[in-house]
């Protein structure tokens, strides 16, 4: 038996045991750093989302009414309310209604505090002018819960001025927020309010919803299009890839791939 040939084959049973190791060390240091980078990726995303992480039952939610109505019936729907909208007819169809103000809801440990819909009411060529303030929202027994991506529906009743006097009172009065939370519908009752707003919903954008302590319901997107359409951030992220060599794992292998190489030499 050549001793000289023994003593090459436990070296190289070593350096086969030693690189085994080493291998073995990476992935698992490989396998922590996944697992303990995963926590922040998922807080981020739900951050990002706008959703809040536990059903809320005092927030306060806001933003703009954009809406059109259509006027239907030959156009009777402006006249029905009387001089109070010095709306005009001129036989036909009416044009459209164009909405435009700001709306707004406070609830505390599920009521209703606050609540009020402030909007211009006017046909597109400039006739009919009026205004709407819709308050005083009730939901009798009732309380409300938002569950973050889930739809919020409040059903109650409301008064509504036109030009700052009580026109309507104890309106059936539906609001609906959308699963994202980013949209608000208002439905009034045709037969509590001589059908002036047509059987249509009145629609409200979501520009802010707050939860308990500050919990963001709707987190309002951050920046121009430019940060999420091939912008800045999007190549950050990819040369942050490209700066280690393979992501966050290059560092690693690095070492790794080096004592192969030298093996094979």
């Amino acid at each position: 038996m050549n001793p000289e040939r023994n003593d090459d084959n436990r070296k190289n049973y070593s350096k086969t045991i030693a690189m085994a190791g080493m291998g073995f060390l990476l992935i698992a240091t490989a396998f922590a750093l996944s697992f303990g980078n995963s926590g922040p990726q998922l807080v981020n995303a739900q951050q990002q989302g706008g959703n809040a992480t536990s059903a809320q039952s005092t927030f306060t939610a806001s933003g703009p009414i954009t809406a059109t109505i259509q006027q239907q019936g030959g156009g009777g729907g402006g006249n029905q309310t009387g001089a109070a909208m010095n709306a005009t007819t001129s036989g036909g169809q009416e044009p459209p209604y164009i909405l435009g103000g700001n709306w707004n809801i406070n609830v505390q440990s599920g009521n209703v505090t606050d609540f009020g819909a402030h909007f211009i009411m006017v046909h597109s060529d400039g006739t009919g002018y009026h205004t709407h303030d819709i308050t005083g929202l009730k939901i009798g027994n009732n309380t409300i819960t938002w569950i973050p991506g889930t739809q919020l529906m409040i059903n109650g009743s409301s008064d509504i001025d036109v030009n700052g006097t009580t026109m309507w009172t104890g309106v059936e009065t539906n609001l609906t927020f959308a699963q994202n939370a980013t949209v608000m519908t208002m439905m009034l009752s045709p037969e509590d309010t001589d059908n002036h707003f047509q059987g249509q919903p009145i629609y409200g954008i979501v520009s802010q919803a707050t939860g308990e302590n500050g919990t963001m319901i709707l987190q309002p997107p951050q920046g121009g299009p430019a940060q999420t359409q091939g912008g800045g951030g999007g190549n950050q992220t990819a040369g942050g890839g490209n700066q280690t060599g393979g992501g966050p794992l290059g560092a690693l292998t690095k070492p790794f791939q080096d004592l192969f190489g030298g093996g094979g030499q």
